[in-house]
């Protein structure tokens, strides 16, 4: 499943699977769920660069719910998916649904690779809670620091731009992070 294009409709198909998931978590435990995917750019979801910005996204995740002493009811993690691997996770112990999105989103801004992250929050009815709904600072692109919406729409950057970023970054992770 791994260096393997997919196409627009792959995606999208995917992402209508894992809502499908998080309802189903949602309606059997009734608790807020986070979902984490990698945002990658061009028709490769799935590869050794993805896995490690996955595995270090997952790691700093569970660490951080162990920190907040919110615990992890249940998870579901798909790492051989062509469109790239994603986990979904139920959060016991959090009432607060705002600083849950808080502190997620302080992961993907100081991570060096949170940047590539995504890190959703569902509240258990369902709602999805923003950055913008919390005043906090829209995504930046990891190129020019421009609004990252702006870039992607505009395609202010290549594809092969943005991979060869991407690879930078995870070098140099691996370099200061040796496992």
């Amino acid at each position: 499943m791994k260096n393997l294009a997919v196409g627009i409709e792959q995606v999208l198909e995917n992402k209508e699977k894992r809502v499908l998931r998080q309802q189903q978590l949602l309606d059997t435990y009734h608790l807020p769920l986070i979902s984490f995917t990698i945002n990658m750019p061009g028709p490769i979801k799935n590869n050794s660069i993805v896995q490690h910005i996955f595995h270090c996204g997952t790691k700093a995740i569970i660490q951080t719910m162990e920190v907040q002493n919110w615990h992890i009811t249940d998870s579901i993690l798909l790492e051989e998916n062509a469109t790239g691997p994603e986990a979904l996770w139920v959060i016991k112990g959090c009432s607060d649904f705002n600083k849950l999105k808080a502190v997620l989103v302080d992961l993907e801004q100081n991570l060096m690779l949170g940047r590539l992250m995504d890190i959703d929050m569902v509240t258990p009815s369902g709602k999805q809670i923003s950055r913008s709904s919390l005043n906090l600072p829209k995504r930046q692109c990891f190129i020019c620091a421009k609004e990252a919406k702006i870039c992607a729409r505009s395609r202010q950057h290549s594809v092969e731009e943005l991979v060869a970023k991407i690879e930078e970054l995870v070098t140099l992770d691996i370099t200061m992070n040796p496992q």
